[in-house]
């Protein structure tokens, strides 16, 4: 991906993994790098995704639907 600019950092903890939530800044657009951090084996397995942002809006929208389906789900 080249060269990037963190401009946001933020971890949070969930049982036994850890996800991060990372702003950067390519030579071109910024983007958010969420990461799910695991052990597996002894070893941490790592994945992510990256959303630039011209589709966060869209992310937002679905993320928030997925949220309220679950929130009925619970009720």
């Amino acid at each position: 991906m080249g060269q990037s600019t963190p401009l946001f950092d933020k971890r949070i903890k969930c049982g036994n993994k850890n996800f991060f939530f990372n702003v950067k800044k390519g030579s071109k657009s910024r983007f958010l790098v969420i990461v799910e951090s695991r052990p597996v084996d002894g070893k941490f397995e790592r994945n992510s995704i990256l959303v630039f942002e011209d589709d966060l809006k869209l992310f937002k929208e679905t993320l928030e639907d997925v949220v309220r389906e679950l929130q009925k789900g619970a009720a």
